[in-house]
């Protein structure tokens, strides 16, 4: 063996050595610098989300949500939250439940829970039926809803009351949306002394 041979093909070894090795730090940054742009473009897009039988469009971004999408989403909110009777109550709340944000889920849960338990020991079922009044966005992220709430005891019923309900929603940085508040908005009476 001749040991200029041996020389020269070790010598063509570690230059295709360093050659891949170049090239596979250059693959690592492009792929690096795609991802990067792809986090990027992700983050700044807004989606269009067209239900099939709905024509109007959603359109939710990072950190906003379309008017029309946030009225649909706390009507439906509302309707599972409170079209419950004993045999849906834990199935409805479990659904509201995987939407609540995780610093609002403890209170939330307590409620539901006790409003679950009252519904369940006196048989206690609820109807929501529909929006009343215009929805209003009373913030960013804020729906009240008016509507009727039939409230039936053992099959009778035993209260009609129009009702008004305030839903909160929170965005995350990839939007999505989150349940944050659930409560009725108590109508403010006027003061006894003003007569």
């Amino acid at each position: 063996m001749n040991l200029d041979a041996g020389k020269k093909t070790i010598a063509e070894v570690k230059g295709a050595n360093r050659f891949f090795k170049t090239l596979l730090v250059i693959f690592g940054i492009s792929n690096c610098v795609l991802v990067a742009m792809l986090l990027w473009v992700l983050m700044r897009d807004n989606v269009i989300i067209t239900p099939p039988v709905i024509t109007n469009k959603y359109e939710i971004g990072n950190s906003q949500i379309g008017d029309k999408y946030l009225v649909d989403m706390a009507e439906y909110v509302i309707t599972t939250l409170r079209t419950v009777n004993k045999d849906n109550v834990d199935y409805n709340n479990g659904i509201i439940l995987k939407m609540v944000d995780a610093e609002s889920l403890p209170q939330l849960r307590k409620n539901l829970d006790a409003q679950a338990s009252r519904i369940k020991r006196e048989d206690i079922m609820t109807v929501w039926s529909g929006s009343i009044a215009e929805p209003q966005i009373v913030n960013k992220n804020t729906v009240v809803l008016s509507g009727k709430l039939k409230t039936y005891y053992s099959d009778k019923l035993v209260s009609d009351d129009i009702k008004d309900y305030r839903i909160e929603f929170g965005t995350t940085g990839v939007g999505r949306i989150y349940v944050k508040k659930v409560e009725e908005v108590k109508p403010e009476f006027a003061s006894a002394g003003a007569n």
